[in-house]
């Protein structure tokens, strides 16, 4: 009896085994869906930039940083467009609102190291920061510790953000006296064009974020607030700049082009309804600082340009006769 029942205990087997194989094998209707990348808000033309509408603006349509100059103590400004300087041997130039160019001599330029006013620059040194009034063409050297890489000054002129070694530290511009250290900020951090809010970008565990800060300088009180960028992007490349309750990061991930610059809005409190807008940019290309509420000065390559966030129009505003660091 029993070799009768053998075949059907083998054939009993043979399809509990073919039924777990079919279980195991994935089904063609579980795969994930490819996700579609996002379409950007307005994009920078990749050639014939030169076709661009032109931005009504103060800055003149091209400067060649080597044009003469005189120094800046002989000629001040009233305020400065913006600092150029072509390599880190080479002199640092202001460009002022008339046009012309002056010296500054040889000093460590920063993206950040023009004020939001055009009248004051900083300039990162090891132990300190050297404060410059470029309407006088007066300096002060401020006590900063650490080997100092960035410097930015705030709108009152009462702060400084010294980023290096000791990471970020926001420090009395007056006298250099610790207000606070930002240890965890690895990254350059600039300040909104319009309040002392201290802006930098932090990167958690793959998890961009920006990080916004506000301590007033006397009491040594205030607050900090990180916002993630996860859902946006997948890496921030840069320095915010913000302005109001507006701040652009350059970024790339999650859209049709490889690189972006990202316009969303900050607060201390979550500000929500209003969706970012997306600038795809060339590689490399970054923002310079806000012209407006609504324009931001971007650098892409040689040449400055404005995008309006909402319009989304791009305008060429100034070419650069060669390749300079810009701070604006």
């Amino acid at each position: 009896m029993a070799s009768r029942f053998v075949p059907v205990a083998v054939l009993v087997a043979a399809v509990v085994a073919t039924g777990v194989v079919m279980r195991v094998e994935p089904s063609r209707l579980d795969q994930p869906k490819p996700v579609e990348p996002r379409p950007v808000t307005a994009m920078i033309p990749w050639s014939d930039q030169d076709s661009l509408p032109r931005l009504k603006s103060d800055f003149p349509v091209e400067v060649d940083p080597a044009a003469p100059t005189v120094p800046l103590a002989e000629n001040p400004v009233e305020r400065a467009l913006a600092l150029l300087q072509k390599s880190s041997s080479d002199p640092v130039l202001v460009l002022g609102d008339d046009w012309h160019l002056r010296s500054l001599g040889v000093l460590k330029m920063s993206p950040t190291s023009l004020s939001a006013d055009g009248r004051t620059a900083v300039f990162p040194q090891p132990g300190s920061v050297l404060v410059v009034d470029l309407t006088t063409g007066r300096s002060r050297t401020v006590p900063v510790g650490g080997t100092n890489t960035h410097a930015a000054i705030s709108p009152d002129g009462r702060q400084l953000l010294a980023m290096g070694s000791r990471g970020t530290q926001l420090v009395d511009a007056a006298d250099g006296a610790l207000i606070i250290r930002m240890a965890d900020r690895k990254t350059p951090s600039s300040y909104s064009a319009t309040d002392n809010f201290a802006c930098g970008v932090v990167t958690g565990r793959n998890n961009p974020e920006y990080m916004i800060s506000s301590f007033r300088t006397l009491e040594r009180e205030g607050r900090t607030i990180t916002h993630s960028l996860e859902s946006m992007v997948d890496d921030v490349r840069g320095i915010p700049v913000a302005r109001g309750n507006r701040i652009a990061v350059p970024a790339r991930g999650k859209f049709a082009v490889r690189d972006v610059i990202v316009m969303t809005y900050f607060g201390f409190v979550p500000i929500r309804g209003a969706p970012p807008k997306v600038l795809g940019v060339p590689f490399g290309a970054r923002p310079l600082r806000w012209f407006d509420d609504s324009t931001l000065l971007v650098l892409s390559g040689d040449r400055v340009l404005s995008w309006n966030v909402d319009t989304g129009e791009v305008s060429r505003v100034m070419k650069l006769l060669g390749r300079v660091e810009v701070s604006a």
